[in-house]
């Protein structure tokens, strides 16, 4: 039985988590993708009732230029932000069609 090198052995392991890292990054480009298609849901529907904010499409941009960049990180970061700002501007549409004098 040949035993195997320990130069051998660190080329296999350094081949493998390549391979892995390159793996999860494919799921974390997927899981960034999903998270601004999330996002774009969320303001466009806030758009539709008339409550968008003005700092969307910048931050739009500057997640499509990180996606690009493959920052991943960034873009979930950053479409996060846009889901959360979303809804919160959808519950202001909602308030808003209650709003009137209260006297």
């Amino acid at each position: 039985m040949k035993l195997i090198s320990v130069k051998s052995l660190a080329v296999a392991l350094m081949a493998a988590s390549l391979s892995l890292g390159a793996v999860s990054s494919s799921y974390a480009a997927d899981d960034a993708k999903a998270a601004l298609e999330e996002a774009k849901t969320a303001t466009s529907t806030a758009q539709k009732a008339g409550f968008g904010w003005t700092i969307w499409k910048k931050m739009f941009k500057k997640a499509e230029a990180a996606a690009k960049e493959g920052k991943t990180d960034k873009v979930m970061s950053i479409a996060k932000k846009l889901t959360m700002q979303g809804l919160a501007a959808q519950k202001q549409a909602e308030a808003a069609k209650k709003a009137g004098p209260r006297f």
